[in-house]
């Protein structure tokens, strides 16, 4: 399954991205994160990935997150 979501953000890029781009600090930033582990030597590239598993209702959902496109600073 593929799933997409996109928000607008009133940020300079470079401050969000910043933020976001930084994988240790997912959990934090979504909701219901209950794990999130690397699972490739890559960590900020195209071809990272990432075990996850997220609280959705009353089950625990879950899967490999793979970076396909990564633009420093975007």
């Amino acid at each position: 399954m593929r799933v997409e979501r996109s928000v607008v953000v009133e940020r300079p890029p470079g401050k969000v991205f910043a933020l976001v781009g930084d994988p240790d600090r997912i959990p934090e930033l979504f909701a219901g994160v209950t794990r999130w582990e690397a699972a490739s030597r890559k960590r900020r590239a195209p071809g990272a990935r990432y075990r996850v598993r997220m609280k959705v209702g009353s089950i625990e959902a879950g899967g490999e997150i793979r970076i396909t496109r990564w633009q420093e600073g975007r």
